[in-house]
C-alpha cells in the first residue's frame, strides 16, 4: 500500500438516483481537467454514496463546491471522515 495521503469526499444522490447515475451526473457536469483536480479514484459505495478521492484537501474543497454549484439539486456532498485524522477530528 502506498504511503500516499489521499482526501475523501462522500457524494450522495438527493433524488434517489443509483452509483451509477450520480457517477454519470458527475462526469458529465465536473471536468477535473480544467479545474486542475486530480481524481485519484471514484468509487460506489453499498449504502448509495458515491467516494471521490484526490491527493490534496485543496482539490476536494474545489470539487465539493463545484459539485454544489452545478449538481447542487440533485447531488449532496460532504468530507468522509477518515483514519488518517490525527488531530482527533471527525
Amino acid at each position: 500500500m502506498s504511503d500516499e495521503k489521499r482526501y475523501k469526499l462522500m457524494v450522495k444522490s438527493k433524488l434517489d438516483l443509483s452509483t451509477k447515475e450520480v457517477k454519470t451526473t458527475l462526469r458529465t457536469n465536473i471536468n477535473p481537467t480544467t479545474m486542475k483536480v486530480g481524481i485519484r479514484s471514484l468509487k460506489s459505495l453499498k449504502d448509495g454514496r458515491v467516494l471521490i478521492e484526490a491527493g490534496t484537501t485543496e482539490e476536494i474543497n474545489k470539487l465539493k463546491q463545484t459539485i454544489q454549484e452545478k449538481c447542487g439539486g440533485g447531488i449532496g456532498s460532504g468530507r468522509a471522515t477518515t483514519k488518517e485524522t490525527k488531530d482527533g477530528h471527525k
